[in-house]
């Protein structure tokens, strides 16, 4: 029985009209009593096991996240030893390559000129927040389309790869 069919079974003992029990010995009564403190007694255990196994889990996924972040920052040292080593060449072994992808990238580097430019042009689909922040996407295209924005150039960048 759950916690309120327990409470309810006692309340049914009860006569309505007049609140006198019904159960003429208090057998009854008595067993869903006991009945009702077990059941209280079992889900407040249940409850602290609980609150124990989330302190756990909090603990443990604090300390995969500082593991994590250990093991990016020594990805990101390697990573600079592999490329000052390597210096844009390609390396190939039976058990290893190394080499470069080139990517594209915007490069804002007058942010007040783009935005300026964008309103003048009438480009202010290329802004959020009206004249405070750049869609990055937006003037990528317009510049890849032809358009000459000052304070904003795409720039080349080589990035290394480990198979």
């Amino acid at each position: 029985m759950t916690l309120r069919e327990i409470d309810q079974a006692i309340l049914d003992l009860f006569d309505p009209e007049t609140g006198d029990l019904l159960d003429d010995d208090g057998i009854q009564f008595e067993m869903l009593q006991m009945a009702r403190e077990e059941k209280i007694k079992n889900t407040a255990l249940y409850f602290r096991q609980l609150t124990a196994e989330s302190k756990i889990l909090s603990e443990e996924i604090s300390t995969l996240q500082k593991k994590r972040k250990v093991t990016e920052n020594k990805l990101g040292w390697i990573k600079f030893l592999l490329d000052q080593a390597l210096q844009g060449q390609k390396f190939n072994h039976p058990l290893v390559s190394v080499g470069y992808r080139k990517s594209t990238y915007l490069d804002i580097q007058d942010k007040e000129a783009v935005i300026d430019y964008c309103i003048r042009a009438g480009h202010s689909d290329c802004l959020y927040s009206p004249g405070v922040e750049i869609s990055s996407k937006d003037i990528t295209r317009l510049i890849k389309d032809g358009e000459e924005i000052p304070g904003a150039v795409l720039a080349e960048r080589y990035n290394l790869g480990v198979k």
